[in-house]
C-alpha cells in the first residue's frame, strides 16, 4: 500500500513510498547496495589471497555458495592462477566441493546428540585434509545450517 501526504505545498497527494522518498532526497538504494556488494566481495577477495591455497579456495567457494548476492557475478578462481598453478587450483575446487558435500553429516551428527559427533567431525576431518581450522569451523557450521 501506498500512503498518500499533500506535498509541500499542500496541493495535492504525493507518493509516500519508499523509493519514492529516498528519490526525493537524492538517495539512491540500490547503488548503496551494489557498492556495499562490491565492497564485501573485494574484502573477501583481499582475505582470499593471503591464506594458503586450499582455504584460498574454500573462502572463494564459500563466499560463491553462501554469501553472495543473487545478482551479482561470483568471485572467479582464476584470481588465483596469479599466484598458484591452475591445476592446482583446480584440485583444490574439487576438494573444497567433496568438503562442502560432506558438511551435513558432520552437523547432523551434532543435532543428534548420540554421541558420534566428535568421531564423525575428525573422521571428516581426517578426510579432507590440508586446510586450516578456520576452514574446517566455517565447513562445520554449513552443515549444521543445513542438518537443522
Amino acid at each position: 500500500m501506498v500512503n498518500t501526504l499533500p506535498d509541500a505545498q499542500g496541493s495535492g497527494p504525493v507518493r509516500n513510498d519508499v523509493y519514492t522518498l529516498t528519490k526525493q532526497v537524492g538517495f539512491n538504494v540500490e547503488d548503496d547496495i551494489k557498492q556495499a556488494c562490491k565492497d564485501e566481495q573485494a574484502r573477501v577477495l583481499e582475505r582470499a589471497i593471503a591464506l594458503p591455497l586450499p582455504d584460498a579456495v574454500f573462502t572463494i567457494f564459500h563466499y560463491n555458495e553462501r554469501e553472495r548476492r543473487s545478482h551479482f557475478d561470483p568471485i572467479p578462481f582464476t584470481v588465483l592462477y596469479v599466484d598458484h598453478d591452475p591445476e592446482a587450483v583446480a584440485d583444490w575446487q574439487r576438494r573444497v566441493s567433496k568438503l562442502w558435500s560432506g558438511a551435513y553429516d558432520v552437523g547432523d551428527a551434532w543435532h543428534r546428540h548420540d554421541g558420534t559427533y566428535e568421531k564423525i567431525r575428525a573422521d571428516y576431518e581426517t578426510a579432507n585434509p590440508g586446510f586450516n581450522a578456520h576452514t574446517y569451523e566455517r565447513a562445520e557450521y554449513y552443515g549444521l545450517f543445513l542438518s537443522r
